[in-house]
C-alpha cells in the first residue's frame, strides 16, 4: 500500500520545515520506519504523521500512526495530567515545564506510535 507522510523538522532555526512524501509499505509503522531512514533534513526529524490517503490529511483527519522524537515524548510525559502549564524550549535537548528543567537523552531519536489498527 502507498502511504502519505507529513513530516516536521526540528526548528530551522525558528520554525520547522514541513515536507511530504509517499511511501510504499505493508503497514503504517513500516512506512514511517522507511521514511525515518531516508529523512535527511540537516536539523533532524521532529515528528511525522502517516495517513492512508493524502485527502485524509488535507481534510484535517488525524494520522493512523506517528513518529515522534524523544524530545516530544519526554514533553508529553512531563506534562501528562496537567490542565495547563508553561513550557519553554531551552535547547534542542532541554526544556522547562513550570520552572522544572528536563534534559532529554538522545532527543533526535524516536519511535512509532500506531493510533489506528489497520
Amino acid at each position: 500500500m502507498k502511504y502519505f507522510i507529513v513530516a516536521n523538522s526540528f526548528a530551522a532555526p525558528f520554525f520547522s520545515d514541513t515536507s511530504t512524501d509517499f511511501i510504499v509499505a505493508d503497514s503504517a509503522k513500516e512506512a514511517l520506519e522507511k521514511f525515518v531512514q531516508k529523512y535527511n533534513h540537516p536539523f533532524g526529524l521532529y515528528s511525522a504523521g502517516c495517513f492512508k490517503f493524502s485527502d485524509e490529511y488535507h481534510e484535517g483527519k488525524g494520522p493512523i500512526a506517528s513518529w515522534r522524537c524523544n524530545l516530544v515524548l519526554e514533553m508529553e510525559n512531563a506534562t501528562k495530567g496537567k490542565g495547563s502549564c508553561s513550557i519553554c524550549h531551552d535547547n534542542y535537548d532541554t526544556f522547562t515545564v513550570d520552572g522544572v528543567s528536563h534534559k532529554v537523552k538522545d532527543p533526535k531519536s524516536g519511535s512509532v506510535t500506531v493510533w489506528v489498527k489497520e
